[in-house]
């Protein structure tokens, strides 16, 4: 073996003394604690559960499909509707309407000659004004409004 001395055996020394003091360090940094994780936010079920329940509209505020009205007879209507604020004759049919702040509708009931009774075959919504009810919301208002009466009564 060959043996070191001099200036050569102080370098050899600093190198080994070197490379163990970055060993050393290097040791001490991979058994530091972690830093702590950042708060995270809380679970979704937990933020849902903090949120206050979305109501469910009544029954009655759903709408009413103008449709559904095809077919009924007159007493069938009257018990969704009420009484109707016009009737006029229009040959060969008979014209229910109702009113309400925000729409209008006209139901033109025909005779049906197998049951000799009236039935709706057709109608006509017409919003009152601007932005006003209609189609199944407007039907769904006059069967509100048809209720508040009947509670009045």
């Amino acid at each position: 073996m060959l043996a070191v001395r001099g200036p050569a055996m102080r370098f050899h020394s600093a190198t080994h003394s070197s490379i163990a003091l970055a060993l050393a360090l290097g040791g001490c940094a991979m058994h530091e604690s972690p830093a702590p994780a950042p708060a995270s936010p809380p679970p979704p079920a937990a933020v849902v559960a903090s949120l206050p329940p979305v109501p469910t509209p009544p029954p009655s505020l759903r709408p009413i499909e103008p449709q559904r009205l095809v077919g009924l007879t007159q007493p069938e209507v009257q018990a969704l509707l009420g009484a109707p604020s016009a009737v006029r004759e229009q040959p060969p049919s008979l014209v229910w309407t109702y009113r309400t702040g925000d729409c209008g509708l006209e139901l033109f009931f025909y005779l049906d000659l197998a049951t000799k009774a009236y039935k709706a075959l057709t109608y006509d919504i017409k919003p009152r004004h601007p932005g006003g009810a209609e189609g199944g919301f407007c039907v769904a208002e006059l069967h509100r409004a048809a209720l508040r009466s009947e509670g009045t009564r």
